[in-house]
């Protein structure tokens, strides 16, 4: 550091109108600073001329740097100088992405030999059997149980540390990342699994034994998932979590299917599912009408979009003592620091209500980058209602699978929904990280980002159901095994976070922490697939 220098300010890029923080004083010195790499930073110094100045330096992850101040022509410029070189971050990823795909070249190929060298196993790209394996035909629709493997695969990869990489970790706040869009593919494939699961129960039983049905259920994950969140201190115990807003968005979204009457022909007699007929080829009666999965069940409708208008009006009008109304932002040094104790404005002003911030997350992804001091639960009260809409969007799939008896009307279908709820969130968001109406954030669970990532969905859906249900050219393995025992892989992967060999500590580099991730997603993936080879399920 150069005898000129009083102080030295910085704050990343990627904190929203942030405070600088003091990063180093003439007074108080330090020969090293630990920055973040991952975005880019922005450096203001006040020099002892009285001159400031400022720069704007992207490092590289494990890279040393030197800075030094130079006078040209009177002027003050600020340059940073390499010292040791960065490591190539991508290689660990690229590497990975090579391994995984000679690990499915390794896995075709030991299929199609067991194929031709046995004949008690039987092959073909779409379908297959084990030995060992029931001969007992199968209904469910393996696309949506390799899409729901899939999720959970970058769920465990995610929660075991992403490789260190942020695109593989939750956004701080606004924003969009592979590891956001996880929990909410999870929602939607759950909504279109209760649009199969609820019509079939209707032709062998009453809505009074299935709301009970439901009830029970959620009231186990709801009870399992505060068991996931360890409250060995009755005082500190965290309440809200991923099951427990599955649980209650499954109860509400159920009850809405149920209870809420359809028009026209009853819904039940739209399809007619037989004992002996799969479910994944329902009759539908000969109406040709081109909007027949969403006229009968306007009513249903009408009060699920009053629950997404419910979740923006509170968001927007509700008044925060301290804060007002309206404000969206992450708290702490952000937006100026004029909202330091606001953090997710509505959201968290009612989650401390309810909950009260002992019952939180005590460690909210604001708090190191913004500085938060308070606790924010991105699974609280008002995520909860455009959750439910989420999984409303998944039935709206599911019914256009039981509705629709050809593939090209719902592929054209499932495209124009994907297309719209895409294109609404991007709208909504003005397609920016946080200049937008309604900013894209997983934290606040935003209409924006409900919508987006239900696009996604629908358009991931789509290309698994042509290789998967279409072509038969893929059955979905191995990702499928992990699909059909979704439950007890995500409790497994909680409770034996931190046990060899689902993880354990490495030097800390893109490389150990990918090595040490994918070993403990392949664990899981042995699990499930020797669960699934003794017809294993479990499920609550």
């Amino acid at each position: 550091m150069t005898t000129d220098l009083l102080q030295m300010f910085g704050v990343s890029k990627n904190c929203y109108k942030c405070v600088g923080q003091q990063l180093w004083d003439k007074h108080s010195p330090t020969d090293n600073i630990n920055l973040d790499s991952s975005h880019p930073f922005d450096f203001y110094y006040h020099l002892r001329s009285g001159h400031t100045s400022n720069a704007t330096f992207r490092f590289g992850g494990q890279g040393k740097y030197a800075m030094l101040i130079e006078i040209n022509d009177n002027k003050y410029e600020v340059r940073i100088v390499t010292m040791k070189p960065p490591t190539n971050a991508l290689l660990p990823l690229g590497t990975s992405i090579v391994a995984c795909v000679g690990i499915a070249i390794i896995w075709i190929i030991i299929v199609i030999i067991r194929r031709t060298r046995s004949q008690k196993i039987s092959v073909t790209f779409g379908e297959y059997q084990w030995a060992g394996e029931s001969s007992k035909k199968s209904y469910r629709i393996h696309s949506l149980d390799t899409l729901r493997g899939i999720a959970l695969f970058l769920m465990i990869f995610v929660n075991y540390g992403g490789g260190g990489y942020w695109y593989f970790n939750y956004s701080i706040w606004n924003g969009l990342t592979v590891a956001d869009v996880v929990f909410p593919m999870f929602i939607w494939i759950m909504g279109f699994a209760m649009a199969l699961k609820f019509i079939r129960l209707m032709q062998f039983g009453t809505k009074g034994i299935i709301i009970l049905n439901v009830l029970k259920r959620s009231i186990i994950l709801f009870v399992l998932g505060l068991l996931l969140n360890n409250g060995h201190n009755l005082d500190t115990w965290r309440i809200p979590g991923v099951l427990q807003r599955i649980s209650l968005t499954y109860a509400i979204t159920s009850i809405i299917i149920l209870c809420i009457p359809s028009f026209g022909k009853s819904y039940k007699s739209r399809v007619i599912i037989n004992e002996d007929e799969p479910i994944s080829t329902p009759r539908p009666e000969t109406s040709s009408s081109p909007f027949r999965d969403v006229f009968p069940f306007w009513i249903q409708w009408v009060l699920v979009l009053s629950i997404l208008a419910a979740h923006i009006l509170v968001s927007f009008l509700l008044h925060v003592p301290g804060c007002g109304s309206g404000y969206l932002g992450a708290g702490g040094i952000g937006d100026g620091g004029s909202f330091e104790n606001c953090t997710g404005g509505a959201s968290g002003y009612i989650d401390n209500l309810v909950f009260t911030k002992e019952h939180m997350d005590g460690n909210p992804t604001t708090k190191q980058l913004y500085q938060t001091t308070t606790a924010y639960d991105p699974y609280g009260v008002l995520g909860t209602l455009s959750s439910i809409f989420l999984c409303f969007l998944g039935v709206q799939c599911g019914r256009i699978h039981l509705l629709y008896t050809t593939d090209k009307e719902r592929y054209i279908r499932w495209l124009i929904w994907g297309v719209i709820c895409g294109g609404v969130g991007l709208l909504l968001c003005k397609c920016k990280k946080d200049e937008g109406w309604i900013p894209l954030n997983r934290n606040l669970w935003s209409p924006s980002f409900v919508l987006v990532s239900a696009g996604i969905c629908f358009i991931s859906f789509i290309l698994l159901y042509v290789v998967i249900e279409s072509l038969t050219f893929w059955n979905g393995s191995p990702f499928r095994f992990l699909g059909v025992n979704s439950i007890m892989i995500y409790c497994g992967h909680i409770i034996l976070k931190g046990y060899f060999p689902f993880s354990f500590h490495t030097q800390y580099s893109h490389a150990g922490l990918m090595l040490s991730n994918f070993i403990g997603v392949a664990c899981w993936f042995i699990i499930a697939f020797v669960a699934y080879r003794k017809e294993l399920v479990f499920s609550v």
